[in-house]
């Protein structure tokens, strides 16, 4: 077994380098790092642990935003990522760099949307699944949202932690270790929040993509400007949360229409236009 040490802030976080052969003591002592992480003298509120897993391994890693992190190295708040010498074993982490991977990634306080890329390794074919086996007590405005970009298809996984997937090439899916994304995404400065016969919708922009979450099934989506004029429509897929992407809109007021299968909304987005 190979492990290194690192101190967390007066408490003690293993960062274990799986060089395991044993899956029980491995799960064990990654289930101690972890909870140590999350027991920290640090009031920790804003952590998101996520878990990958296939029928006979698992791995996780961990995204927190801490007062005193930064966006490099920290070595009282992060943890190495350490690969097992199984390749069978999938594998989860972040990134700081290109070359510099994460078991425990803390960042600074999340002001503003953030987009986290969940760098993935597998060494099998089959079923996987991600699951946010915990989540912190983010505060209510704040929209977490995984998201494949292989598929297009995003999760809101505050309310739904588990995602699943096929891997039936591990050369073609290692290929594209990016693919998977989290968006932690603050409504408070982007999104209007409405509530019409007990229907709630939520709807932000940010970095040239709107997105609207409800808990409706989207049917399609139609944007206007204030004098009227349609700027946009589509129709998507049956689903509760949609990106729609590469729209480059100058800072305006907008008209957004969302047609659902129950219900229609009609709603303003204010767009900024931060690079102006």
């Amino acid at each position: 077994m190979e492990r290194s040490l690192y101190y967390t802030n007066s408490f003690l976080a293993l960062t274990i380098g799986v060089i395991i052969r044993n899956q029980r003591i491995r799960m064990a002592l990654l289930a101690l790092i972890f909870s140590l992480a999350f027991t920290t003298s640090y009031s920790i509120t804003d952590a998101l642990k996520v878990k990958i897993q296939n029928t006979t391994y698992s791995d996780e890693t961990v995204v927190r935003f801490l007062s005193t992190a930064t966006e490099n190295f920290d070595s009282s708040c992060d943890a190495w990522k350490f690969f097992s010498s199984n390749p069978i074993v999938p594998a989860i982490y972040t990134k700081i760099d290109s070359i510099s991977c994460l078991s425990i990634n803390a960042l600074p306080p999340l002001c503003q949307d953030r987009t986290i890329v969940l760098f993935t390794k597998v060494g099998s074919i089959g079923n996987y699944t991600f699951t946010a086996t915990e989540l912190g007590a983010f505060a209510s405005n704040i929209l977490i949202s995984l998201e494949d970009t292989e598929t297009g298809y995003i999760q809101d996984i505050r309310n739904n932690p588990t995602y699943s997937f096929t891997v039936s090439d591990t050369g073609i899916y290692n290929a594209n270790k990016e693919r998977f994304v989290i968006h932690f995404s603050v409504a408070i400065t982007t999104a209007i929040l409405g509530n019409q016969n007990a229907n709630t919708y939520q709807i932000y922009y940010h970095t040239n993509n709107v997105y609207i979450k409800t808990n409706e099934t989207i049917e399609k989506i139609r944007m206007y400007d204030i004098s009227g004029k349609l700027i946009m429509e589509q129709e998507f897929p049956t689903n509760t949360i949609i990106k729609i992407d590469g729209l480059f809109l100058p800072s305006q007021l907008l008209i957004v229409e969302i047609t659902c299968l129950q219900i229609n909304y009609r709603t303003k987005l204010l767009i900024f236009d931060y690079d102006n």
